[in-house]
């Protein structure tokens, strides 16, 4: 893009932060993906950490059970119960996500990167995204609107129950026109029969 400046990218430039938007590609067993967010479209991101904790809770109990046991099969509770560790630690997984207001979004595994590079990587983007959005704000706003909004607008006046003109009445319906209950008598009325007999 035109003016595009690199800000951040990975170790291994998968993922890149730009002064327009953020870019993340990669390729792993003959699958390959590009997926690319203009800053304007960036929802949100965060440092995600997933894993299985059940298997620490089965591992807890083969570990209770294997204090009660005696023998081979206390060996096999132990064997199993560091199994689930393993399988805990092995599936741990953290990552990276960026989403998009509506459409795709970025999911990094962090493996390797530091929890200072990730932060620094979350910190630098919404720094971009809020001068982005600074930009905006500087803008100026376009004559048209100025002028529509010195408009005068009417005051809204309040109807009144047409049966015991009690004031303040609640607005149930909007469709096709505006529908009133009088919280004091019940009436109900639609605003539009009310303009015609009374016009």
């Amino acid at each position: 893009m035109e003016g595009e400046q690199i800000i951040l990218s990975s170790d291994t430039e998968a993922l890149v932060l730009t002064s327009k938007r953020v870019r993340y590609s990669s390729t792993a067993f003959g699958n390959a993906s590009l997926v690319s967010i203009t800053l304007d479209a960036v929802a949100s991101c965060g440092f995600i950490t997933k894993s299985n904790p059940i298997a620490l809770v089965v591992a807890a109990i083969l570990f209770v059970l294997a204090i009660v046991e005696r023998g081979q099969i206390q060996l096999l509770l132990v064997i199993f119960a560091i199994l689930c560790v393993v399988a805990f630690v092995l599936t741990r997984r953290a990552v990276l996500s960026i989403s998009s207001n509506g459409g795709h979004s970025i999911v990094v595994p962090a493996n390797g990167m530091s929890s200072d590079v990730l932060t620094r990587f979350i910190d630098t983007l919404e720094n971009q995204k809020m001068g982005e959005a600074g930009v905006v704000a500087s803008m100026p706003i376009p004559n048209d609107i100025v002028e529509r909004s010195q408009i005068p607008m009417p005051e809204f006046d309040m109807p009144r129950c047409p049966q015991c003109r009690a004031a303040d009445p609640v607005l149930i319906e909007t469709e096709p026109s505006n529908k009133w209950l009088c919280e004091s008598c019940r009436h109900e009325w639609n605003e539009t029969a009310v303009a015609d007999a009374e016009g």
